[in-house]
C-alpha cells in the first residue's frame, strides 16, 4: 500500500522537536516518526527519528461506556476509539489548528462535534453533545505526554469526577477510519 506523510511542517531557522505521522490509507497502518532540527554552526540539521512510543505528543483515553470519534479541528481524517481504550496521538496536520473534535458517532461530528485544545491543561466543563449525553474532557500532564481523558454520560448528574485513577484500560493502535467528515 502507499504511505503518506501527515501535513506540512516548518524546516526553518528554529530548533524543533515534532512528531509527524506516516499514514498507510490501504491497511490503515500508521508510524510516527520524530522530526528534530537544530542549528549547527550556520547549518541547519534535520534529523527522522523513529518515535519512542512510550512517550507520543499525546495519549487519548476514552473512559467513558461509548465509542468515541474524534479528528484534529479542520482534518478529514477521523478516529474511533471503543470503551476503555486508549491510543497515542499526534497532530495530522503540524501547522493547523491545535484542537480536536469529539462525538459519539457520525451525526454528533457533522452536526454538533465539542472542540477542546488539548495543548493546555485543563479540565473542561461538561457538554451535551447528544440527546441528554455529556462530555467531559481533561487534559493532564504524564512526564512528557499530554493525555487527553475522554468521559461520555448519558445524565448529567452521573458525570464523576475525572481525577479518579485510570484502570483497566487498554492501549490501540490508531484506529483510522477511511472517511471524510
Amino acid at each position: 500500500g502507499k504511505w503518506d506523510w501527515s501535513g506540512a511542517f516548518l524546516l526553518d531557522h528554529h530548533a524543533t522537536d515534532i512528531a509527524v505521522t506516516l499514514r498507510n490509507f490501504g491497511s490503515g497502518e500508521t508510524y510516527r516518526l520524530r522530526v528534530e532540527t537544530k542549528i549547527e554552526g550556520t547549518s541547519l540539521v534535520t534529523l527522522l527519528l523513529p518515535e519512542d512510543n512510550s512517550y507520543p505528543p499525546y495519549r487519548i483515553m476514552n473512559h467513558s461506556s461509548h465509542p468515541i470519534m474524534f479528528h484534529q479541528s479542520g482534518v478529514d481524517i477521523l478516529y474511533h476509539l471503543d470503551t476503555n481504550q486508549s491510543m497515542a496521538y499526534a497532530w495530522d496536520e503540524p501547522l493547523g489548528d491545535f484542537s480536536i473534535d469529539v462525538g459519539l458517532d457520525h451525526v454528533s461530528m457533522l452536526s454538533s462535534p465539542s472542540t477542546y485544545a488539548i495543548d493546555v491543561f485543563k479540565k473542561y466543563p461538561p457538554r451535551e453533545v447528544a440527546a441528554g449525553t455529556f462530555l467531559q474532557v481533561q487534559i493532564k500532564p504524564d512526564g512528557p505526554v499530554k493525555v487527553v481523558h475522554v468521559r461520555a454520560y448519558d445524565q448529567l448528574q452521573d458525570v464523576p469526577d475525572l481525577d479518579a485513577a485510570d484502570e483497566g484500560y487498554s492501549t490501540v493502535g490508531s484506529g483510522v477510519l477511511q472517511t471524510a467528515l
